[in-house]
């Protein structure tokens, strides 16, 4: 299992330590979270909060997959946020499955950077 990861019933968040990867499929599956669904998870919005200038974090759709959500802290703390809307009007997300490389971040801080998927 990857990283540090709390759920609660329209939230995940996950804890990047730098070295494991985080696989929404099989992570979440392991926690016996029931909002994993086999086709993925309707996430509405992708929040990063990083540990350090310098942090970088990229999401991508799959182990494979593209990348769907980027960050690259330059000068700020502030958290960086990416919303997903199918039909332009109504914020009902994106059927995607998660999957953060450890390889494709930069962590100043390991443990202390995160990234929040709001469903």
């Amino acid at each position: 299992m990857a990283n540090i990861i709390t759920a609660t019933e329209n939230f995940i968040e996950v804890s990047l330590d730098g070295i494991e990867d985080f696989d929404s499929r099989t992570d979440l599956t392991g926690l016996g979270l029931a909002k994993n669904a086999p086709d993925g998870l309707r996430v509405r919005k992708v929040i990063f909060y990083p540990s350090a200038i310098g942090d970088e974090v990229v999401v991508r759709d799959g182990q494979n997959g593209p990348g769907f959500f980027r960050a690259e802290v330059i000068d700020t703390w502030d958290a960086l946020k990416d919303e997903y809307r199918e039909d332009g009007k109504i914020d009902r997300g994106k059927v995607m499955s998660p999957y953060i490389h450890a390889i494709d971040c930069t962590i100043g801080v390991q443990n202390q950077a995160y990234v929040v998927f709001e469903l």
